[in-house]
């Protein structure tokens, strides 16, 4: 982050960062290390708080501690995504739970990043339950997995397409994965017009926690597959239920429905009605106006 820190050491305003978040191990086993040019970063932000309160927002308490060894203790609030309070609803937990159980007619699949190559198996995987409903499968990331979601494969060549075909579908030929592509390939480029999409959803399942995020804000049952800290410490402090890669096997849909199961919209609820106030005291003393 040093160019980063360089822009933000030249501002003379006031600064806030929201929804940090430290990419480690997925079972908080160690700490990842953080450069010198990210420490910069940092202490820019911290340094130019508007008031003597924190002005630094983190996903969970995995970040928030490894933050803390650094000395931003009195910089720092665990507040988790503001992206939960999308949906103005108070009831939404008993919104969702009113669809668990519900015959999962049509499921969508919030797409991962082809560079994980580790997680193939598991997007194979979620692509099975999402063929067999007709559903949808959502791209998030890359350029070219875009391009191709919005029926311009030209635009990024063969090599990319085939590097595609061959993390999702090395089953199909050329040809069988471009029909394939435009058959369910989608792409987002507004949240209301992705979220009443996935309103017509009866489960949405991925690796992407603000596709899953966003199916929520829909009123539908989401469950995020998470590998790393930053999507199980979201997962965690925003009660969103999640399955960790390394456990989804060849049945993904029992490990789904298992978590589903467990869905508490008491719970839900009354932590999201919690985050939102400690949000909106977040913001207040930093003197940002909001209408969360």
């Amino acid at each position: 982050m040093t160019d980063l820190a360089t822009g933000v050491e030249a501002l003379n305003t006031a600064v806030i960062a929201v929804g940090l978040g430290a990419q480690g191990d997925v079972h908080f086993a160690d700490f990842p290390s953080i450069p010198e040019g990210t420490l910069r970063w940092l202490r820019a932000i911290a340094a130019r708080a508007p008031t003597g309160k924190p002005n630094i927002s983190v996903r969970g308490e995995y970040t928030a501690a490894l933050l803390r060894q650094f000395g931003f203790d009195k910089n720092i609030v665990t507040l988790g995504c503001p992206s939960l309070h999308i949906n103005e609803s108070t009831t939404l937990g008993q919104t969702i739970a009113n669809k668990i159980g519900v015959p999962n007619r049509r499921i969508a699949v919030a797409a991962g990043h082809p560079d994980y190559s580790f997680l193939a198996a598991v997007e194979r995987n979620l692509i099975d339950l999402m063929e067999k409903t007709g559903g949808s499968y959502i791209i998030q990331a890359t350029r070219e997995q875009i391009a191709l979601a919005r029926g311009n494969p030209e635009e990024v060549g063969l090599q990319s397409v085939e590097k595609t075909r061959l993390y999702l579908k090395p089953d199909l030929n050329h040809d069988e994965f471009g029909r394939w592509v435009r058959s369910y390939f989608r792409v987002f480029f507004n949240i209301p017009a992705w979220i009443e999409h996935l309103r017509t959803y009866d489960l949405v399942v991925g690796t992407r926690i603000h596709g899953v995020m966003l199916a929520l804000q829909a009123g539908t049952p989401a469950v995020c597959i998470v590998h790393d800290s930053r999507l199980r410490e979201l997962c965690e402090i925003s009660c969103i239920p999640y399955v960790l890669a390394g456990k989804m096997g060849t049945n993904p849909m029992g490990h789904v429905s298992e978590v589903l199961a467990k869905f508490s919209a008491e719970a839900f609820d009354e932590n999201r009605r919690a985050l939102l106030d400690k949000h909106r005291q977040f913001f207040h003393e930093n003197r940002m106006p909001t209408q969360i």
